[in-house]
């Protein structure tokens, strides 16, 4: 057997050794996993949207209110000496 017809087989094998893996692995998933899958995609997109949505409504509270937060801040940091009467 010629050294082409060698690597010729060893490529076919190793193709139908990848195609059998895959098809075994995508039956596995679609049996066990699929459903689990599905469901935790839906939630972790909810989260993102819900978590995006507090973030912007934050942002836009922290800008509006940001000289508020920002004296409210300054005043722990400002050292104000006691009146002697």
């Amino acid at each position: 057997m010629s050294k082409t017809i060698f690597i010729l087989f060893g490529a076919l094998l190793a193709l139908a050794f990848i195609t059998e893996t895959s098809y075994k692995a995508f039956q596995f998933y679609r049996t066990h996993l699929h459903d689990d899958v599905v469901e935790m995609s839906k939630r972790a997109l909810a989260f993102t949207i819900t978590a995006g949505a507090y973030t912007v409504d934050s942002m836009k509270f922290i800008y509006k209110e940001r000289n508020n937060i920002r004296n409210k801040v300054g005043e722990v940091f400002v050292y104000r000496s006691p009146v002697i009467a």
